[in-house]
C-alpha cells in the first residue's frame, strides 16, 4: 500500500521532532581514556536552553502552520465539491420524485377511464335507451392517447434525469 504525500510528510515531521527532542537530552563530552579522546554520552541537565533549539522550534512552528493552511485550503475545496455534488443529486432526486408522482396520477387517470368504459358497457341502459359502446370506446381511446403522450414525455424526462445523475462527478471518498 502506498502512502500519500501528506501522510509521508506528517511521519517525517513527527520523526524529526522526536529526534530533536531526544537529541536535546543527550550531550557528548570528550574524555581522555588511555591516551585517546573518546566521546561519552551524558544527560543534559538543561536540555532546551540553546539558541539552535529555539530556532528549530520557530522553524517547526512555521512549517506546521504552513501545512495546516495548505490542508485547510485543500479540505475547503474538497468540501465544496462534495456539497455541490450533494446539492445536485438532491435536486435530481426531487425532480424524479415529482415526475414519479405525476406518472402515478396519469396511471390513476387511465384506471378511471377504464372503469368508466367498463361501467358504460356493463351497466344496463334505461328502458328505451341504447348503450353507446362506440362512443364510450372512442372516449377511452382519446383519453388514453393523451395520457400516453404525457407518459412518454415523463419517461424522456426521467431518462434525462438518470443521465444527469450518471454524469454527476463522484467526489473522492477521502480528501
Amino acid at each position: 500500500m502506498t502512502n500519500s504525500l501528506p501522510e509521508v510528510l506528517v511521519v517525517a515531521v513527527i520523526s524529526f521532532i522526536a529526534g530533536v527532542v531526544v537529541g536535546q537530552f543527550v550531550r557528548f563530552r570528550r574524555v581522555n581514556a588511555r591516551g585517546r579522546a573518546v566521546l561519552v554520552p551524558q544527560l543534559d541537565p538543561k536540555p532546551f536552553n540553546g539558541r539552535a533549539f529555539r530556532l528549530i522550534v520557530v522553524a517547526l512552528f512555521l512549517a506546521s502552520t504552513a501545512l495546516i493552511v495548505q490542508f485547510t485550503y485543500h479540505q475547503r475545496g474538497c468540501n465544496a465539491e462534495f456539497q455541490s455534488t450533494s446539492v445536485q443529486l438532491r435536486r435530481i432526486a426531487a425532480e424524479d420524485r415529482a415526475l414519479e408522482a405525476r406518472d402515478d396520477e396519469l396511471r390513476n387517470q387511465r384506471d378511471d377511464a377504464m372503469t368508466a368504459l367498463v361501467e358504460t358497457l356493463v351497466t344496463p341502459p334505461a328502458p328505451g335507451e341504447r348503450v353507446d359502446a362506440r362512443g364510450a370506446l372512442n372516449h377511452y381511446r382519446t383519453v388514453t392517447a393523451a395520457i400516453d403522450v404525457q407518459r412518454n414525455q415523463l419517461v424522456a424526462q426521467r431518462a434525462d434525469l438518470e443521465r444527469q445523475r450518471r454524469e454527476q462527478p463522484t467526489p473522492k471518498e477521502r480528501c
